[in-house]
């Protein structure tokens, strides 16, 4: 099947119709989908960002807050429906989130870290996020 990117051309709408026409005609069924692309390279840094400072703050490891995101904070979005040999769930990595579950796991997230009392700053307020960042990197970072 056809992906059409960019409606807003002529061409490529009136192509997209004679396609619509075609199966329509041939008695398929159709399924449009919104298109998402991967997270944006400041959505990545962000969620990155609030992993690490959330994991100094609590205490433990950027792995294990990790876990905890992809377990209980939002597992709906990185469950993949498969097991590993112990029959423990797989789960999606961090990098493969498109913009709009990226979005959902950084507005998840900063529910959960203010409902445990430790406010992250928002992606907006640099100077908070650079104080942040040094407090991360004078307790030696977290791995």
């Amino acid at each position: 099947m056809a992906v059409f990117k960019n409606l807003n051309d002529l061409r490529t709408y009136m192509s997209a119709l004679k396609e619509i026409d075609k199966a329509k005609e041939a008695g398929y069924s159709l399924e449009i989908k919104k298109f998402h692309p991967l997270q944006t390279d400041k959505q990545q840094a962000y969620i990155h960002f609030m992993l690490s400072y959330f994991s100094c703050r609590y205490g433990q490891t950027f792995v294990s807050t990790l876990r905890e995101l992809q377990t209980n904070i939002c597992p709906h979005i990185f469950e993949t429906g498969r097991k590993d040999d112990n029959h423990n769930p797989l789960y999606r990595p961090l990098s493969s989130l498109n913009t709009q579950e990226a979005s959902s796991v950084i507005r998840n997230f900063l529910d959960y870290s203010s409902m445990a009392g430790i406010n992250i700053p928002t992606e907006d307020d640099k100077e908070a996020i650079s104080y942040c960042k040094r407090e991360v990197e004078s307790a030696g970072g977290w791995v």
